[in-house]
């Protein structure tokens, strides 16, 4: 089931005995949790009707004790568990605890008390055939949470800013999910602060984001990379010398561009392969972001000139380790020659 649907029955107070919340995006993770709990009503009887464990902390027997205590003066109780890990599980060198867990997970919720809600947070993905998700989806709802991009994450921005007063000029929401990391934590921060600072009524404008909101280093490098594979050498030149003034370290520029490239690559063989755009995140384990530029640069490149590119970079490494050059003039050689 799709997060959207599982809040909209949240907010009617409609909660399942058990939820399987697996994915990136953290903070969608834990703002489910707290929908969860305040759909529970628990109000202040919650320290006694509520548990919150670390999966490397407990076993199978105290997950089913703590899942087996009768509520106390409530409706229903909530026990959470956090930081489950299958794959970490499954390996021979995990504690013996971790292995228990995993493996009477399957009964535990099977023989759930509808005076329970059981909340599972995995670390990462799971697969839908192994016992754990089968149980879950017989018992309750499987929720996976992917990094937001594009419509979807402006969709998100905009709904939250509305809960929080907040309006905005033309261009304005799109210009602050381009300043700011595919974080929605870091987002949450930021939108706060913008409706602090606003006036009541008085849409938010580029120029306020500007001011307020610093722009990551994932979008300031971003904007390096997308100008050397537009091979707008003017604008990568800006750009470059703009990160060295702000301090970035010039070994760190050529090995987050020797990365962006190495995505590029990807994505381009993914799409000559047959896969769809909109796929490739997926085929080739790319956040969407990433991979929708990454598939829009490949477009531009052949694979000589990636192979070249590569080739500029190794020798860029090399000459910032190894020779006495100025690390500006080593990387603006890299510009002018792509």
């Amino acid at each position: 089931m799709r997060w959207q649907e599982v809040w909209r029955q949240l907010e009617e107070k409609q909660v399942a005995p058990c939820y399987l919340l697996a994915g990136e995006e953290r903070y969608l993770i834990q703002q489910t949790v707290a929908k969860i709990e305040k759909a529970l009503q628990l109000g202040e009887l919650k320290a006694l009707n509520s548990e919150r464990v670390d999966a490397a902390a407990i076993d199978g027997s105290r997950l089913a004790a703590a899942v087996a205590q009768a509520p106390w003066l409530a409706r229903r109780r909530l026990v959470v568990v956090r930081g489950l890990n299958p794959a970490a599980s499954k390996k021979k060198s995990a504690a013996r605890q971790a292995v228990d867990l995993w493996e009477r997970l399957p009964s535990i919720i099977e023989s759930l008390s509808p005076a329970v809600c059981l909340v599972l947070c995995l670390e990462g993905d799971i697969d839908k055939r192994t016992k754990v998700a089968k149980a879950v989806a017989q018992k309750g709802e499987l929720v996976r949470f992917s990094y937001l991009s594009g419509r979807e994450r402006e969709q998100w921005i905009r709904r939250r800013g509305q809960e929080l007063g907040l309006s905005w000029e033309r261009g304005a929401l799109s210009y602050l999910n381009q300043r700011v990391a595919w974080s929605l934590a870091q987002l949450e921060q930021e939108l706060e602060k913008l409706a602090a600072y606003a006036k009541d009524g008085e849409p938010v404008s580029r120029s306020q984001i500007k001011l307020l909101v610093p722009e990551s280093r994932e979008s300031r490098v971003f904007a390096l990379t997308d100008a050397v594979l537009a091979k707008n050498q003017e604008l990568a030149l800006s750009v470059l010398a703009e990160l060295l003034l702000q301090g970035e370290q010039p070994i760190s520029l050529v090995g987050l561009l020797a990365h962006q490239v190495r995505m590029v690559g990807l994505a381009k063989a993914a799409v000559e392969r047959g896969v769809a755009s909109q796929l490739v995140a997926k085929e080739v384990k790319m956040h969407p972001y990433v991979a929708r530029k990454a598939v829009a640069q490949s477009q531009r490149f052949s694979w000589n000139e990636l192979h070249d590119l590569v080739r500029r970079l190794a020798t860029a490494d090399w000459k910032l380790k190894s020779t006495g050059l100025p690390a500006k003039l080593v990387l603006e050689e890299v510009i002018l020659l792509s």
